[in-house]
């Protein structure tokens, strides 16, 4: 057995830092065994004899540093279990098969978008009576008796108290807030639904508020700017250079993103014929310490599904990965999105996830990927990802 000695620098780390160490050199050692043979060859190749400098040293091939680059900086970073556990996945892979299990607040929408109770306790629609008994709720750094289950049940106690918010305010309430949707997670969804791929949000928020957000999806801002027309090249235009004016934005599609095959399993305000809440549902409450509760809680869904074997999980809390616990599957990869949390987090987070989606602006382009290989259907590992069908190293040579 080799036999490996750590310098004492390292011994002196936490160990769960060690861990996401070594995670992070067998990555990037995975991700280059999966180049092609052209890949490799470039990545060899680390100096030129005829660039030299002024000292006689030689210079890096500026392929090179693209390459090194390329495997470096990413914002989805696959531990050595994602690996492992894809390529299995992937013998037997078909998209009948999948499901999805996915929290919504900084997972869905940016990790500094506004959560969904957080939206109703700021939001000026809101009672002013209201804000300010839910006021210290929302004080997370001073008042240190709002964690635990019973953070929501005092939330809920007061909407259901002051009778907010009421029906007719929720489109806007939720038009007019700084909630916004991850790169990639409209996409991401559409294609969901094209595939029939169920898809269950499991939300420690509020189910009335995720549902306007889904129907509102297609007319938001954010997908106007997004379906802005690329200029034609690199150079920036005048008006008055286009042969023709300025095209106007195209109009959204009629449809939300609220399509069949989601189903959300949170917390809904029970209006009634009211238009005010006269109770918030389940009890108790869907939260952050009980998301184990969403298997019996979406106990129809499942029934329903019980054929898909394949499930991707994703969330940013590691308690996100507890609505999985209950499911049978043959397959299951875990993604975690870090967004802001510092370091320490990171080291926890690689421990509880397969991947790690980096930043609070980082996108779903690696799950994007990984349905590209399910779709695909049974084969070997996949090459890593090229954009238009161009690697990084052809790009930079």
């Amino acid at each position: 057995m080799l036999s490996v000695k750590l310098p004492s620098s390292l011994t002196s780390l936490r160990p769960e830092l060690v861990a996401l160490a070594v995670g992070a050199l067998a990555t990037l050692w995975l991700r280059f065994r999966a180049l092609g043979a052209k890949e490799r060859a470039l990545l060899a190749r680390t100096r030129r004899p005829s660039q030299s400098s002024s000292n006689g040293k030689l210079l890096p091939l500026a392929g090179t540093r693209v390459a090194t680059e390329w495997l470096v900086r990413s914002e989805f970073l696959p531990n050595v279990s994602y690996h492992f556990k894809r390529a299995a996945m992937l013998k037997t892979a078909k998209i009948d098969k999948l499901m999805v299990v996915t929290d919504f607040d900084a997972t869905l929408t940016t990790g500094k978008s506004i959560q969904c109770h957080d939206l109703v306790g700021f939001s000026p629609l809101m009672s002013q009576a209201f804000r300010d008994e839910f006021a210290p709720l929302l004080d997370w750094q001073s008042n240190a008796a709002i964690d635990g289950v019973e953070w929501w049940d005092t939330a809920h106690a007061l909407m259901v108290k002051h009778g907010q918010p009421q029906r007719q305010t929720l489109p806007r309430m939720v038009r007019e807030a700084k909630m916004e949707w991850r790169a990639g997670a409209l996409d991401l969804l559409e294609r969901l639904a094209a595939l029939e791929v169920p898809v269950l949000i499991v939300s420690a928020g509020l189910t009335d508020v995720i549902e306007e957000f889904l129907r509102q999806a297609r007319n938001s801002a954010q997908f106007m700017r997004a379906q802005i027309p690329a200029p034609r090249n690199s150079r920036a235009r005048s008006s008055a250079q286009f042969s023709s004016p300025t095209p106007p934005l195209p109009r959204p599609p009629q449809h939300s993103a609220w399509t069949e095959n989601i189903s959300i399993c949170s917390n809904r305000l029970n209006y009634a014929a009211d238009s005010v809440p006269s109770s918030i549902a389940p009890t108790p409450p869907i939260t952050s310490f009980t998301k184990a509760t969403a298997y019996s809680a979406s106990s129809n869904f499942f029934k329903q599904h019980a054929a898909r074997s394949t499930i991707v999980v994703m969330g940013d809390s590691c308690s996100d990965i507890d609505s999985a616990v209950n499911i049978p599957y043959e397959h299951m990869l875990s993604i975690g999105f870090l967004n802001d949390k510092p370091m320490l987090d990171a080291a926890k987070y690689a421990q509880t996830f397969d991947a790690l989606v980096l930043g609070a602006e980082g996108s779903l382009a690696g799950v994007d990927a990984l349905l590209d290989d399910i779709v695909a259907g049974p084969s070997p590992v996949a090459s890593p990802t090229k954009a238009n069908g161009v690697s990084p190293f052809e790009a930079a040579v």
